[in-house]
């Protein structure tokens, strides 16, 4: 009685873990973190930079978002009306899915909707356009 009771257990144990190890398998690491030189969050002038991973110490306040989904933003559709959004407060679980990893890229067959553009903006001012984490398709993850 006493081993049946080891075995169950053990068996969980192992079942969570080869759990664990398939669900790893679906993502690939994170490109290396570069340095970052904020900007002036706008919605048109100069070309925007490439969007960037979040650096560790980047606490952003605010968000810009320039354009609507589907839509894509102003820098796509120069002279088009567009939607200039902003939004301030807490975005500890936006900054947590931002920083998530790559799913490992498979062959698909798909056509991805234009996105706003989307800054990140910090105490200072200063913004970033932040990267998407991929999705298995190499496109932007979407439920960030």
């Amino acid at each position: 009685m006493r081993m049946k009771a080891l075995r169950i257990p053990q068996l969980v144990i192992a079942a969570a873990a080869l759990l664990l190890a398939v669900g790893c398998a679906q993502y690939v690491d994170l490109p290396p973190a570069t340095a970052v030189q904020l900007q002036t969050p706008a919605c048109t002038g100069n070309d925007p930079p490439d969007p960037a991973r979040l650096p560790l110490d980047f606490a952003p306040v605010e968000a810009l978002v320039c354009g609507e989904m589907a839509k894509g933003g102003p820098r796509e559709n120069p002279g088009d009306r567009y939607l200039e959004t902003r939004y301030r407060g807490d975005f500890t679980v936006a900054v947590k899915a931002l920083r998530g990893r790559d799913r490992k890229k498979q062959t698909c067959d798909y056509s991805l909707a234009a996105m706003p553009e989307l800054w990140l903006i910090d105490a200072s001012g200063g913004g970033l356009i932040p990267r998407y984490p991929l999705d298995e398709c190499g496109g932007p993850t979407l439920d960030v």
